[in-house]
């Protein structure tokens, strides 16, 4: 029996239940021998699976795939590789290092990558990932863990900031160069000149489009914050 398997959507839908629509992969050559895989994708404003989500306007107002998701189409194609999930588990990305990116993953262009798996020590599984699109190309090291599938939510070990005290907030609305549900703010508390201080807030909405099986009964967001203009900082 060959160690080489291709997965179409549905097969990959199968291996990453957690992901529901949210699925990136169009599709992926595995090594079950060597826990390699070789994925694919294309992402395009439009995109009939609702995948444009995952896209942004670029300074020069063409769309490109947003960088935290070349990560996370790593991660799936290691999870793919790494075979059938244990009954009752999930996996848990808990550490990415060396992250390096040159050049633009252009929407509506071939993105593919690969994965390969490095060991695993103290039920810690390391891999190394890597895409590219055209002149663009991207890497990283990835650590993932298993966790039990039905553990509740995570209680977080990090106190709440408090906002200041301040008059009721205005609404921010949403640009149009990314989707929505990707721009995280949505109030404005204060603005001022001297010293140069904004202050916002955002609040995940309970039928936020990424946490739909990310994961089952204990949703994770699986985005960083907004990266803040130069001056700015950031309120936990």
């Amino acid at each position: 029996m060959s160690n080489i398997e291709v997965l179409n959507r549905t097969d990959l839908a199968g291996r990453l239940p957690h992901r529901f629509e949210n699925l990136l992969l169009d599709d992926c050559t595995v090594n079950r021998g060597s826990r390699e895989s070789e994925f694919r994708v294309t992402l395009a404003p439009g995109d009939t699976e609702g995948r444009g989500l995952f896209l942004k306007q670029g300074s020069s107002g063409n769309w490109e795939v947003m960088t935290p998701f070349l990560v996370e189409l790593m991660a799936l194609g290691a999870i793919v590789s790494s075979g059938d999930l244990p009954e009752g588990k999930n996996a848990f990305f808990a550490a990415i290092s060396n992250f390096r990116r040159e050049g633009i993953f252009s929407a509506g262009s071939l993105l593919q990558g690969s994965t390969a798996f490095q060991g695993e020590r103290a039920g810690l599984f390391r891999y190394s990932g890597r895409a590219v699109c055209g002149e663009a190309s991207a890497e990283a090291k990835l650590v993932a863990v298993y966790v039990e599938q039905n553990g509740g939510p995570a209680e977080s070990s990090r106190t709440p900031g408090e906002l200041p005290a301040l008059e009721p907030g205005t609404p921010i609305s949403p640009p149009d160069y990314k989707h929505e549900a990707m721009f995280l703010l949505d109030r404005l508390h204060s603005c001022t000149t001297d010293p140069g201080e904004v202050v916002c807030s955002y609040t995940y909405p309970q039928d936020h489009p990424l946490t739909k099986g990310h994961f089952p009964g204990a949703p994770v967001m699986m985005v960083g914050p907004e990266v803040l203009p130069e001056g700015w900082r950031e309120l936990d």
